[in-house]
């Protein structure tokens, strides 16, 4: 064998093993999580079984469209008919037939737009009268089947109720506690369960989480001596296909775990948690039906910006899992990854500036040759139809 033939053939070699490489960790146009590796373990604890995910063991980053991880989702465009209505939304709440809106200005309520984005009215005012809100608003459920909204005013500590068909007040439901961070209400036998602002250097025998009645009568708790975590800095409850989902929100970052809350035996099961490493980075978990969404995030913390870096997605049944970056059906490589986006209840939310939506379809139409014929349509559509006194757009669906 000559010289020459033995260095064309060394070389082939190592470009062969380097395009190996490179397409376990390069991005795929197209891809789902079965062509994955699997990245975490069941593990049982205590009884009960804890998904570990190891990230050191995730190797592909795939795009996904929405729909993965969202059925029937819609690109709504709020009505602009009058600067009064212009939205800054904080968050978003639908229902079948609403779309409820807590927006970013401190003196006014919630405000109530219907499913084609036609603002209706206002729920709940700033004052000192009945029905209005002392403070401001901290949460919001919206029970279109009983037409009903819920608001919690953080202080006093209560829950507004509202008419939501015509935004007329009718009552207040006090809390048991104060330092409330979250509600979920089951309107059937009317009791909620309410989650805290813990911090276990402040001791006010509040509980991390209680049930309680329309009235204020504690019917259980969940003592603070339960966990010994030095900072939490939020505690969030989702009702998730009627389980109970809890997650805590750290500053700063700590290794941490997803619980569901068990009502009957009132305790929190772990069901997921992360092997970051020697280094953990801010994050947050989600949970749907058949996923966790793990979201990475920038810096955190009072006067700090926060924006979600990365995410990764895992199967819960297989235990496959990525980095995925999420584009929207039908929009070529129209990305939400780096969005803030919540998965509360039943609802997947989103909003959008009519800049960020403009600038997006401007990029990706500069490049026609990777956009087939139906996406180039939908994204000249949508930016034909944005102007500069729109309204923000809302993206929702269900989980």
């Amino acid at each position: 064998m000559s010289k020459n033939f033995s260095l064309i053939l060394l070389s082939t070699i190592i470009i062969l093993i380097a395009s190996n490489l490179s397409a376990c960790t390069s991005i795929k146009e197209q891809g789902t999580l079965e062509q994955c590796n699997i990245v975490a373990s069941r593990v049982i604890t205590g009884g009960d079984t804890l998904i570990v995910c190891d990230v050191s063991k995730i190797e592909q980053h795939i795009k996904l469209p929405l729909s993965t991880l969202v059925k029937d989702w819609k690109l709504l465009k709020l009505e602009n008919s009058s600067k009064e209505v212009m939205v800054n939304p904080v968050y978003i709440y639908p229902s079948e037939n609403y779309v409820l809106i807590h927006p970013v200005e401190y003196n006014r309520g919630a405000m109530l737009f219907d499913k084609t984005g036609k603002y209706l009215f206002d729920i709940g005012k700033k004052g000192n009268g009945p029905g209005e809100i002392v403070s401001s608003m901290a949460d919001i459920e919206m029970d279109e089947d009983n037409d009903c909204v819920y608001i919690r005013d953080l202080k006093p500590s209560r829950i507004l109720k509202y008419r939501l068909s015509t935004g007329e007040y009718l009552t207040d439901i006090p809390l048991s506690y104060s330092n409330a961070v979250d509600f979920l209400l089951n309107p059937k036998d009317e009791t909620l369960i309410v989650s805290c602002w813990p911090h276990k250097r402040i001791d006010l025998g509040i509980p991390w989480i209680w049930v309680q009645d329309f009235q204020g009568n504690i019917l259980q708790k969940l003592p603070k001596k339960a966990f010994n975590k030095e900072f939490w800095y939020e505690f969030w409850l989702w009702n998730r296909n009627d389980k109970i989902t809890f997650f805590d929100y750290n500053i700063p970052s700590i290794k941490d775990t997803l619980y569901h809350y068990d009502i009957p035996s009132n305790r929190l099961k772990p069901h997921f948690t992360v092997d970051f490493g020697s280094e953990i980075p801010n994050h947050q978990y989600e949970d749907t039906s058949d996923f966790y969404l793990v979201t990475l995030l920038s810096e955190v913390g009072i006067g700090k910006s926060s924006n979600p870096t990365k995410r990764i997605l895992i199967d819960k049944k297989t235990l496959k899992g990525a980095y995925v970056d999420i584009v929207l059906d039908g929009y070529g490589d129209f990305s939400i990854t780096h969005q803030w986006m919540y998965l509360k209840d039943y609802y997947f939310t989103m909003s959008l500036y009519p800049h960020q939506v403009a600038e997006t379809c401007e990029e990706l139409l500069a490049h026609p040759e990777k956009l087939i014929l139906e996406e180039k349509q939908n994204l000249q559509e949508l930016l034909d139809g944005i102007t500069e006194d729109d309204n923000a757009f809302i993206l929702y669906g269900k989980i």
